[in-house]
This record gives structure tokens, C-alpha cells and sequence, in this order.
């Protein structure tokens, strides 16, 4: 049965789906494993993968949105690459100011 499908089988497919280009699947299956597996200590890793589904998609409100989620959660050990994603989505933004700073943290990072 569908509904019994875990989380490590619904991420494995995902990120084959991911690894194939196929954004818009990843996209949904990661909206999908949010909402049935709320408390999953990878959650916030969820949410990156959707910024980057977003942003390959051009969606750039969209993954503007979910970095603000893990933006606002002091618990998410925010890395470089969490900042070059944010960096490109406010720059495709015409953000440039702030997408420049954004870069700036994840380089002081990448020391």
C-alpha cells in the first residue's frame, strides 16, 4: 500500500528523480514528504532540496520562501551552501545588493 511507503523509500526516490533533472517530481515528492513525516529531523534538508527545485524551475518567489523558513529557524546550521542557493535565487531577484552580502557569509564560511 501506498500509505505505507517510509521516508528513506519516498527521499530515495526523490532524489533519483533529483538526480535526473526531474525537478518538478522532486519538487512535489519533497512537498509530499513534509506534510506526511511533519517531524522529521531532516525536514530542514527537505526544504533546501525544494529551494533548489524551485530555483532550477526559475520559481524564484518560491525558493525565496523556503530559504526564508529555514532563514528564520535558528535551529538550521545555515553552510555555504545554504548561502550561495540564496545568493543566486535574490540575485535572479534582481536583489544584487543583498544577494552580494549573502555571497560574502557563505565565502567568510568557505574560509
Amino acid at each position: 500500500m501506498a500509505s505505507d511507503i517510509n521516508e528513506e523509500t519516498l527521499l530515495s526516490d526523490s532524489l533519483n528523480n533529483f538526480i535526473l533533472d526531474n525537478f518538478e517530481s522532486t519538487l512535489k515528492q519533497m512537498e509530499s514528504i513534509i506534510t506526511k513525516f511533519p517531524e522529521s529531523p531532516k525536514k530542514n534538508e527537505y526544504i533546501l532540496y525544494k529551494a533548489i527545485c524551485n530555483l532550477k524551475l526559475g520559481k524564484f518567489e518560491e525558493a525565496l520562501k523556503d530559504l526564508d523558513i529555514l532563514e528564520k529557524d535558528n535551529n538550521y546550521n545555515k553552510d555555504f551552501s545554504y548561502y550561495l542557493i540564496r545568493g543566486k535565487v535574490l540575485y535572479y531577484l534582481s536583489k544584487f545588493e543583498e544577494s552580494k552580502i549573502t555571497f560574502n557569509k557563505g565565502l567568510e564560511l568557505n574560509k
